[in-house]
């Protein structure tokens, strides 16, 4: 009964943690006024059709996920609103990618034998941690890495 609510536990908490992490970099930072925003939006523009060819070609994908997410959810909108939802999408597409990679990481610390309580915690301080921070907040392909890493580990130990 105390490993079942230890369990209970450490999955809120868990919950709870990544909410609160991921609406806290929602209020408190745009990332259409991230530090490499004007150089990626090439990108993202690309897949809006307002661009003619790639800027970068590393990272294709994450810039498609984030424009298809965009024009979903948002379509043809006015300019003075626009940074608004380009926040909202990069930061919710950066946040599944984050769970994605969260998820790999916690199939790869089961599999080695930790227990859900010390995975919990670990994962836990990854949601804080400022460099977590950073590539959630900010347009970079890098979280498609972090998102696809852990599960390329699982993938080799097998």
């Amino acid at each position: 009964m105390k490993s079942y609510l230890v369990n209970i536990v450490s999955t809120l908490s868990f919950i709870v943690a990544t909410l609160v992490s991921f609406f806290i970099g929602l209020i408190f930072y745009d990332s259409s006024k991230g530090l490499d925003f004007n150089k990626y939006s090439k990108n993202l523009n690309l897949f809006l059709g307002n661009e003619e060819t790639v800027y970068e070609s590393s990272g294709t994908l994450y810039f498609y996920l984030v424009a298809t997410f965009f024009n979903t959810q948002f379509g043809n909108i006015n300019d003075q609103s626009v940074s608004l939802f380009y926040n909202y999408s990069i930061q919710f597409i950066n946040f599944i990618l984050f769970l994605i990679g969260l998820s790999g990481l916690y199939v790869v610390f089961k599999k080695k034998g930790y227990k859900n309580f010390d995975i919990g915690v670990s994962l836990i301080i990854l949601c804080f941690l400022p460099t977590a921070y950073y590539f959630r907040l900010t347009m970079k392909p890098e979280v498609m890495a972090f998102a696809l890493f852990p599960w390329c580990i699982h993938l080799l130990n097998k």
